[in-house]
């Protein structure tokens, strides 16, 4: 059956944002909504902004008036193969898209906003570029991104609001507006691989330095990037440290907190740091790259635990480094009971706190 009150998708909004808002408009909660259009859809214990069944995808059709092509084209699959060069995986994480950490309808994170777009939006929704990981700030107002409610610091949950909510811009634990969040600025650097990024996702390259690289070996050369500036910010002392540094780029202790946490589940503020140091590596370019690694001693084995495949202007880089390898390893005795670093510790914390929150 028809909707009474017909929704249509707004300009660049994600999926789980429609249903959400759809179904406050009917007078419903989402769950209630989705559960009658598709009984047995558990649709808010997973990531519908990824897909959703074809079962499910044809009765919304036939309740909103909307077509399947049109609410397909709002998910983020096609998104997601243009960064994999192939269909993404079903049951794992997509590289560059927000994990929403789910646990039965509860969400860890995975969904920014911004305040001003928010505010003067008629009837506030939130876009599908809010779920890509490079995004942190907004190219419009100037202004960073937010994944927590400023006032409880929960996650956004919108698909957890009530019919009596009547608008998305909420906090669904204690209700606080969420267009009346703090403006803070964007660093203009992390803004800048933001606009690179989008660059390369929207054509069939992306620029490395002067050079032209298909989207997908772009996105893996910006994950290369950031997972060698992740590695140089563990030991301020290493050479690789060092090459960093020697780029303008900062990589002492501090730069991070440790957690070990993939990069599509870091907060705003950890991510637009990366961004800032991956632009100024992805702006040099291949040779200069490599310069810099040979200059400052990197060897092949520096760099062997950096995860992911390598795509083609990395693995070029990387073959012409001398090898570093020092023969058969002794066996290792194990290690004296005693305190862990502090980064150890501090890593392990900021894990348990994201179990908290679920």
């Amino acid at each position: 059956m028809p909707w009474a009150i017909p929704v249509t998708l707004l300009p660049d909004e994600s999926i789980s944002s429609w249903l959400a808002r759809a179904a406050l408009m009917q007078g419903c909660d989402p769950s209630a909504l989705t559960g009658t259009i598709c009984p047995g859809w558990q649709a808010w214990s997973l990531d519908t902004d990824r897909g959703i069944p074809h079962k499910c995808l044809r009765a919304l059709s036939e309740a909103s008036g909307i077509p399947k092509s049109r609410m397909e084209a709002a998910a983020l699959r096609k998104d997601a193969e243009k960064i994999f060069g192939e269909p993404p995986p079903d049951s794992q994480a997509w590289p560059w898209i927000l994990a929403l950490g789910s646990r039965n309808r509860s969400r860890r994170g995975g969904l920014q906003f911004c305040p001003i777009c928010l505010a003067r939006d008629t009837r506030p929704y939130f876009r599908r570029q809010w779920r890509f990981a490079w995004h942190t700030g907004c190219p419009q107002h100037g202004i960073s991104l937010q994944d927590r409610c400023g006032a409880c610091g929960a996650p956004i949950e919108p698909h957890r609001l009530q019919a009596e909510d009547r608008h998305l811009a909420l906090c669904a634990r204690c209700k606080c507006d969420l267009r009346e969040a703090d403006r803070k600025p964007i660093s203009e650097t992390a803004l800048a691989f933001q606009r690179l990024a989008d660059d390369a996702l929207n054509n069939s390259t992306g620029s490395f330095g002067e050079t032209s690289i298909p989207t997908t070996d772009w996105f893996s050369t910006a994950a290369f990037l950031i997972a060698v500036v992740r590695k140089a910010s563990r030991s301020e002392a290493s050479k690789l440290a060092g090459m960093v540094r020697s780029l303008g780029i900062q990589a002492d202790g501090g730069l991070l907190q440790a957690s070990g946490l993939p990069f599509e589940l870091l907060t705003v503020r950890e991510r637009q740091i990366l961004l800032d140091a991956a632009f100024r590596l992805i702006i040099v370019g291949p040779e200069e790259l490599r310069k810099a690694f040979w200059t400052s001693g990197i060897t092949k084995a520096a760099l062997r635990n950096i995860r992911g495949a390598l795509p083609s202007p990395v693995n070029a880089i990387i073959l012409s480094l001398p090898d570093g390898s020092r023969g058969p390893r002794k066996a290792s005795t194990p290690r004296s009971a005693g305190p862990r670093s502090k980064r150890a510790v501090m890593a392990a914390w900021r894990r348990l706190q994201r179990k908290m929150w679920a």
